[in-house]
Formats: C-alpha cells, structure tokens, sequence
C-alpha cells in the first residue's frame, strides 16, 4: 500500500499560490504531488488557511479547526475532566 501524503499549511498555500500563477489546476496538481480535488479543495479553503498560517505554530499544523464530532454534553465534558485531573 502506498502510505497517505500529509501536507503542512505552508505547503498547501504555495500551491495555491502556484496556481494564482498558471491558472491551471491540472499542471499545478501535477507539479506538486497532489490530486487536483485537493488543489480544489485547498483553493476553496485558502481564507481558513491563510487565517491558520498566522496563528500561533500555524505553519505546523496539517488540518483545519472545526472538524472531528461535536460534544452533546458539554458540561459533563467539563465536569469529567476536572474530576480526572483530581485523581491524578
């Protein structure tokens, strides 16, 4: 199996500035490494990215925020956690 590809934001932001430059998906996809649906993807997303490039270790990171699933019980996540750091 070939192992997944893992790209920084700084990468992903380069590649979309190289497409800003050629205006082709295909070539720019190509030049890179990568699938033109993530080229896509990164160039509908270049906002959130630049926005993750500035904060703190931004250029480290490989995802953006908000995904994963939502916690129903907030409070309970709250009151686990302190509970937890008390028995340690």
């Amino acid at each position: 199996k070939r192992k997944r590809r893992q790209w920084t934001i700084k990468e992903k932001l380069i590649a979309v500035a190289l497409f800003d430059k050629n205006q082709s998906k295909r070539k720019t996809a190509k030049s890179e490494g990568c699938t033109s649906s993530q080229l896509r993807k990164w160039i509908e997303n270049k906002e959130n990215l630049l926005m993750m490039l500035k904060k703190k270790k931004g250029g480290k990171r490989k995802r953006l925020d908000g995904g994963g699933k939502k916690l129903v019980y907030v409070d309970l996540d709250d009151q686990l956690f302190t509970w937890y750091r008390s028995r340690r």
